[in-house]
């Protein structure tokens, strides 16, 4: 018998050394394994174009602050679209911008880097998902089947795909980071790992708003029981003291450069509110059934049919659910609805509220706690032939759907056209696709989509000024005037507006008119060089050649690869007739390295 005990006991012993560097290697095969499927599933998109919405903008703003060589500190005196107190902007992610800083600064103007990053936060976030999901003591295994299909949701295509999407991917990276850190502090009780946990905190409020949200998650993670004991005892009190001082630390800077604006009127956003509350049951629909996903939804057009099949579903196996552990459904619970409300906030009184799917990034994970705590899917055994053809199903299913919708984001035209057809009562949809076409040069479809943005919302901007410029570009002068005054009589500070009414006027003979007209749009856009440019040509025309010589050259400090200024003084310089004044202006131009 004693042999017997011997041998079984050495038995034990040799398991209790093998067992966790079997359960390491385990661990880094799933983490590879769970990056190279959030690398390969959207490998497609590094070759993907712009969308003209959002990522534009961004890409340009952060292009013109590289080339005016501004330290990258500076980006955290800015919005999130490179505007400063008083512009009306309140998004201050200065962590997102340096994000697009560095991708702007290595890549140029190549998108390719834009998406690498884009691929790389993912994979990130997806790996730290797992490690989280492990922390918090599920199964190995089925965390890892989870992650995976998490991986490939397509209903997170848009946080990946989407250049600016990343603002979702990223919040979620940080946040993750954070949690674990806080855990790894209370096991282990080393301050470096509670100084990380601030950091990646504060860094989380730098790159979304709703960051002020994650302390009631950290505060349920830590109520976890996790069966491990811990080495420190955690004060909920100094938590909670660090957590309020770096928000009080966020607001202020925010405060200092956007000023008091926290977004639309309280009494606007209360009632958008409640009007957009419909909207959180089919965001919630798309997390188990993403069969009905659109780049633009918007409520009037989205389905109730998959969020009722969710709620109902999700709602009875939880009640038969016979081993839940509070803790566990009020994080999932918790997790799922404070970040997902916010999401359903109106950002833009000027068109339809939009329901963008990269929203649901960081969402997603408290709904797949809440998901796992059922005893459907806990009691699923991976080691069952049946259990890895379903988990495995359902992976590539999400799979094909995520290719199939990833492709929706690969240019503009694809990017609107998904719009108009998944979200037909969208005005800002046709008025997008209409851009589109008239971009590709057909004007026809460009009409119509103006013409149908108008009907489904009178007071959009800017629609009726681009419709305006086809016609006036077409000869129909009277009908252009007539839709660049309704513009303005809606759009008061819209510079191409006034630019457009001054080629018109100016078609129209009317020189001086075009001159005040154009003025007006330099004054509402002191860096619009096409009407800098065409001011040129006016005042030239009117024989006031000193004057359009000096705004050339202006615009030739701001920009000296700006050809078109170019072109004008030489043949401003050809027109007048005054050598002496010629003979200086060609001077200055030779001390600016500039050759006419």
């Amino acid at each position: 018998m004693g042999m017997k005990q011997r041998k079984k006991k050495n038995q034990s012993n040799v398991e209790a050394t093998v067992k966790p560097s079997a359960v390491a290697f385990d661990s880094r095969m799933q983490l590879f394994i769970i990056a190279c499927s959030a690398m390969l599933i959207y490998l497609p998109t590094l070759s993907y174009q712009l969308t003209y919405y959002d990522d534009a903008t961004l890409i340009e703003n952060m292009s013109k602050f590289i080339i005016g060589r501004q330290p990258f500190f500076e980006l955290f005196s800015q919005s999130v679209f490179g505007t400063s107190q008083g512009s009306g902007d309140y998004f201050y992610r200065p962590l997102l911008n340096l994000t697009f800083y560095f991708d702007s600064l290595i890549n140029g103007n190549s998108l390719t880097g834009f998406h690498i990053t884009n691929l790389i936060i993912h994979a990130v976030s997806s790996c730290l998902l797992f490690l989280l999901f492990v922390k918090i003591k599920f199964n190995r295994q089925l965390a890892f089947a989870v992650t995976l299909i998490f991986t490939v949701h397509p209903a997170l295509v848009q946080a990946v795909a989407w250049i600016p999407g990343r603002n979702d991917a990223l919040l979620t990276l940080t946040a993750l980071a954070s949690i674990l850190f806080l855990l790894h502090y209370a096991y282990n009780g080393k301050p470096f790992y509670l100084a990380l946990h601030f950091l990646l905190f504060f860094m989380s409020l730098l790159t979304k708003e709703t960051a002020v949200l994650l302390p009631v998650v950290f505060y349920l993670t830590r109520r976890l029981d996790v069966n491990d004991k811990p080495k420190v005892a955690v004060s909920s009190y100094g938590l909670i003291l660090g957590w309020v001082f770096f928000i009080v630390i966020f607001f202020g800077v925010r405060s200092v450069v956007l000023g008091a604006s926290v977004g639309m009127p309280i009494t606007f956003a209360f009632e958008n509110f409640v009007q957009n509350l419909p909207a959180l049951p089919q965001y919630i629909g798309k997390l188990l059934l993403p069969f009905n996903l659109s780049v633009f939804p918007i409520l009037r057009d989205t389905t109730y049919v998959f969020a009722i099949v969710t709620i109902v579903g999700l709602m009875y196996l939880l009640s038969v659910s016979k081993n839940l552990r509070k803790n566990y459904v009020l994080l999932s619970v918790g997790w799922l609805f404070l970040f997902l409300l916010p999401a359903i906030l109106r950002t833009s009184a000027d068109y339809e509220s939009v329901f963008l799917e990269h929203r649901l990034y960081f969402p997603m994970a408290g709904f797949l706690i809440l998901c796992m705590e059922t005893d459907l899917v806990k009691n699923i055994s991976m080691d069952k032939p049946v259990s890895k053809i379903i988990v495995a199903g359902i992976i590539v299913l999400f799979a094909f759907l995520n290719i199939r919708h990833s492709n929706h984001f690969k240019d503009e035209y694809s990017y609107w056209f998904n719009a108009v057809s998944t979200s037909p009562n969208s005005s800002f949809a046709h008025k997008g696709l209409g851009t589109s076409y008239l971009t590709s040069g057909n004007s026809t479809n460009a009409i119509k989509e103006y013409e149908t943005a108008i009907q489904l919302n009178p007071a959009l901007k800017e629609v009726r000024n681009n419709l305006g410029r086809i016609y006036l570009n077409n000869g129909q002068l009277e009908k252009a005037g007539h839709l660049f005054d309704e513009e303005l009589s809606i759009n008061p500070s819209n510079a191409v507006c006034y630019y457009n009414l001054a080629l018109l006027r100016l078609k129209q003979n009317s020189v001086k008119e075009a001159e005040v007209l154009i003025r007006k749009s330099i004054a509402l856009d002191p860096e619009y060089r096409d009407a800098q440019n065409d001011l040129c040509v006016i005042l030239a025309m009117q024989k006031k050649y000193e004057e359009a010589v000096q705004l050339c050259i202006y615009i030739l400090k701001q920009d000296p690869a700006y050809e078109s200024a170019k072109s004008n003084l030489r043949l401003i310089f050809v027109a007048w007739k005054d050598a002496g004044k010629i003979s200086y202006y060609n001077n200055e131009l030779k001390t600016m390295g500039i050759t006419i």
